[in-house]
């Protein structure tokens, strides 16, 4: 009813028709997220699909979904319409909230939702005036906020092989997401504020799920709560490094910034929490190449950020100087007379 309200509001371009037939359609939304999900015999029985339990309501929240882009696309065809972007997300979230399921595995649910959020994204630039990009971002905050919620509180007690971890594999694939949603808003020509702010979390995903595969790795080899430690403030050492590393070579300030900072966190809890329970010379040496690492990176730091404005100073790579655009590749000006001509000049015209 409220898809046939709308159409016919566009076709007889009667507004107040279209905002009359979202009333049906918020009421059915919220029968269905509300009541029937946990109340109706709608959430009972099913199949079980790839490690997702589909139920007929599964079926009805996929219609509540196309309703709500159907929706969005009449409204879209108006040019001043500003609620398409909206009902845009909605449909998205109905989307994805119907693969939600008691039953349902962590891993599919997971997958499902990255389906979807990544959804709106290929379908913006054949959908222009829905700004779908909005919905791609959200759908990746919905993706972020379920994966902490699943994976996160067991990431180091979980039994699967080394390096096969869900929460790891899961954790790179949400990367990934975040990346190409970085890639996708600097498309559009988003705020640069946008994408790199992608770019931030795909980083923080990609650590915080890395850091946690690299303890459950150590609980595996050692039972020594140091030892532990130890080894994920080694790897975020490395990952420090790595940022540093990233940040000259793209010439990119909150790389490096994050690198010291994060080079400066690893030191503390390596000082403070790792070494704790260490013996006196263990604890001495531990110390004594902390300090020299300490003094080694701002030393190379120092020296690359000199060397990079030396290259970014260097004169080949300047604008151009009136002197070398006047100047020949011989080094002479080319505004130079040659003697020969000037002698030749100065002579008087011959007499016939």
């Amino acid at each position: 009813l409220a898809v046939a309200a709308a159409a016919a509001s566009t076709r007889l371009g009667a507004r107040a028709i279209f905002y009359y037939a979202l009333i049906p359609a918020v009421i059915a939304t919220l029968r269905l997220v509300l009541w029937d999900a946990w109340r109706g015999g709608w959430h009972t029985g099913g199949y079980h699909i790839l490690g997702l339990q589909l139920t007929p309501w599964t079926l009805l929240m996929l219609g509540a979904g196309v309703s709500w882009l159907v929706l969005a696309m009449l409204r879209a065809r108006e040019p001043s319409g500003r609620t398409p972007p909206v009902m845009g997300v909605m449909a998205m979230i109905l989307f994805m909230r119907a693969g939600v399921h008691p039953a349902s595995a962590y891993e599919s649910l997971f997958g499902w939702w990255f389906l979807w959020a990544l959804a709106p994204g290929v379908a913006r630039s054949r959908l222009p005036r829905l700004r779908l990009i909005y919905a791609t971002v959200i759908g990746a905050v919905l993706c972020s906020g379920l994966w902490a919620v699943l994976f996160l509180p067991d990431g180091t007690r979980h039994a699967a092989p080394l390096l096969l971890q869900p929460g790891l594999i899961t954790g790179l694939v949400l990367a990934a997401q975040w990346s190409i949603v970085a890639r996708w808003l600097h498309a559009d020509q988003m705020p640069a504020s946008t994408w790199r702010s992608a770019i931030a979390a795909a980083l923080v995903v990609f650590f915080l799920s890395t850091s946690l595969e690299a303890a459950r790795v150590v609980q595996r080899v050692s039972d020594d709560p140091a030892a532990r430690g130890a080894g994920v403030s080694l790897w975020w050492g490395v990952f420090a490094a790595v940022l540093l590393i990233a940040g000259f070579w793209r010439r990119s300030s909150p790389f490096r910034w994050g690198g010291l900072v994060l080079l400066g966190v690893t030191s503390l809890k390596l000082v403070i929490i790792d070494l704790a329970s260490v013996p006196m010379l263990w604890r001495t040496i531990s110390f004594l190449a902390l300090g020299l690492l300490m003094i080694a990176v701002p030393v190379a730091y120092a020296r690359l950020a000199k060397r990079e404005e030396a290259n970014a100073a260097a004169p080949g790579e300047g604008p151009p100087t009136p002197d070398s655009e006047s100047a020949d590749p011989t080094g002479n000006s080319p505004h130079a007379r040659n003697p020969a001509d000037s002698n030749h000049r100065d002579q008087p015209p011959h007499s016939s």
